[in-house]
């Protein structure tokens, strides 16, 4: 399953249909239909949410190209030895440090830079420790649509000096928050960064149970 986030709306790709009534349910061999039906999700504040189903989808299908810019991102989910998280607030939205996967990099070596350069650490304080899910969104800039995959990994932190937001980025607070604060992030976040810190905490809430 591959939830794509454009504003508060969800375009779903799931081998079978869903059960959830908000959606338009449309069979993954109709692509005509597809593509007009992703013309009034574009396009149309109030329309529905789209469920694309089928028993192929592994990844965005391929005409997805002739319709979207593909941009690929990656960034971090970053935990300190007091068991919080970091956070960034760009733009009015708490958000996660993560930046454009350039030319030769990995989404791992992309995570670790972007994460270093947006928050003033140093690359011998991160450690990556595992991987997250990719989240999708869509956004709209210079009259184009973009579709962007963000690769995500679980890091930790071992420094302790104060972190300095990189302001040209328009990163204009950053800090760490408490898991069990991790509503208030939730509620001041991106719909497509919802999921993923929801997972990212219950693992590693998992994880030190299972290590005790």
């Amino acid at each position: 399953m591959i939830k794509i986030y454009y504003n508060n709306k969800i375009i779903l790709f799931s081998e079978i249909p869903t059960s959830d009534f908000g959606f338009t349910k449309i069979y993954f061999l109709n692509e005509l239909e597809i593509k007009n039906s992703l013309k009034e999700f574009l396009e149309v504040e109030n329309s529905s949410n789209l469920n694309i189903y089928g028993n192929k989808f592994t990844n965005i299908p391929d005409y997805f190209s002739e319709i979207f810019h593909l941009v690929e991102a990656a960034g971090g989910f970053v935990m300190n030895n007091s068991g919080e998280f970091l956070f960034i607030k760009r733009l009015g939205f708490y958000d996660l440090p993560k930046g454009k996967i350039e030319t030769n990099e990995t989404p791992e070596s992309t995570a670790i830079r972007e994460v270093c350069e947006e928050c003033g650490i140093f690359e011998n304080e991160i450690k990556v420790l595992d991987k997250l899910p990719e989240t999708y969104h869509i956004y709209y800039y210079n009259h184009k649509y973009f579709l962007k995959k963000n690769h995500w990994f679980l890091m930790a932190f071992s420094g302790s000096h104060l972190l300095k937001p990189q302001t040209e980025e328009d990163i204009t607070d950053i800090g760490w928050l408490s898991f069990d604060l991790y509503e208030f992030f939730i509620e001041r976040t991106y719909p497509s960064l919802k999921e993923l810190v929801d997972f990212a905490i219950k693992k590693i809430t998992r994880s030190q149970i299972n290590n005790r």
